[in-house]
């Protein structure tokens, strides 16, 4: 979870999820949702630890009915029939049968009585069947996001404490946040991961998209530089991770809509072979299989004056 710095009070939330099935969940209804929020870098005894203290909010109140059938077995499994006027784009929602079978979707695009996901539904619905807001929603103050000092200090980590219940167990469910000082968007677009690969948009259409796939692509690569200790907003993308997270999409779009066991095999090495790309840029080191070649200039009794050789290493 993260936050920008500089920009004021700002939106955080959190998807409940049952710990007895791990699916997502809407809250039973007439019971408390509460917050906190807490620096871990002070002690436990600082006074500037406690950034939120126990607050109550609220789940997401948005409920709407299809009013007709969707699913994957409709021509097209994106569309849902439904009024989503108030819905947000990007934001994660419920969709739940009268038998039960339920399942997150976000809207790509939505009209007045209609809308279109993200992703390919995955189960059928009939019309009358639910769609409805999931998020637990608070706000991160301004005064934590709005601080030099802090932002300067790697921007955290915080740990944001959700507590809901779910049929009558209340779950504690702890997340970390971060302050950036940039946002954190893909440097690269549909038409770029094309270029590396023109079939791939028949293959895709209909089925997957290539921003999805971007996506997870940056994802992974947030990870990475989370994972080396550095900050993600401040390592700006250099034109070699551009062409590693293009080739580290194709490989997800590949393996998608892989059809034979060795394009599935074929699609996973590409993807090793891109995140390894990406792994020897954020370490600074040649990739694996080549060579690196050091310059330096050397003053010797067997070398002319100011003469360069070059090492292998």
């Amino acid at each position: 979870m993260r936050v920008i710095y500089n920009q004021g009070d700002q939106r955080i939330s959190v998807v409940p999820i049952n710990p007895a099935t791990g699916a997502p969940v809407v809250v039973d209804s007439g019971t408390d949702v509460t917050v906190s929020i807490v620096d871990l870098r002070e002690h436990e005894t600082a006074t500037d630890r406690t950034v939120l203290a126990t607050t109550t909010v609220a789940q997401d109140t948005f409920s709407a009915v299809l009013t007709a059938a969707a699913g994957f077995s409709q021509a097209d499994p994106h569309a849902l029939s439904v009024i989503t006027s108030t819905a947000a784009l990007g934001r994660p929602y419920l969709l739940t049968s009268s038998g039960g079978q339920s399942e997150v979707v976000r809207l790509a695009s939505r009209g007045l009585t209609s809308a279109s996901t993200v992703t390919p539904l995955r189960s059928n619905y009939a019309a009358a069947d639910t769609l409805r807001g999931v998020e637990l929603v608070a706000t991160f103050p301004s005064a934590e996001a709005n601080d030099e000092d802090s932002v300067d200090d790697k921007g955290g980590p915080y740990l944001v404490t959700w507590t809901y219940v779910v049929d009558g167990l209340t779950v504690t469910l702890p997340t970390t946040l971060w302050v950036d000082r940039f946002s954190l968007t893909p440097p690269i677009d549909e038409s770029y991961v094309i270029q590396g690969m023109p079939t791939i948009a028949q293959r895709a259409r209909g089925r997957v998209s290539v921003s999805g796939a971007i996506a997870v692509a940056w994802d992974d690569w947030l990870a990475s530089i989370q994972s080396s200790g550095k900050d993600p907003s401040l390592f700006p993308p250099a034109h070699n991770v551009k062409v590693a997270l293009r080739e580290l999409a194709l490989a997800y779009l590949v393996g998608w809509v892989a059809g034979t066991p060795e394009e599935k095999a074929d699609a996973r090495a590409d993807k090793a072979a891109a995140m390894a790309a990406l792994d020897s840029i954020l370490e600074g080191r040649a990739p694996q299989g080549q060579v690196q070649i050091t310059r330096e200039t050397v003053e010797s009794v067997d070398q002319p004056k100011g003469s360069t050789i070059f090492s292998l290493s």
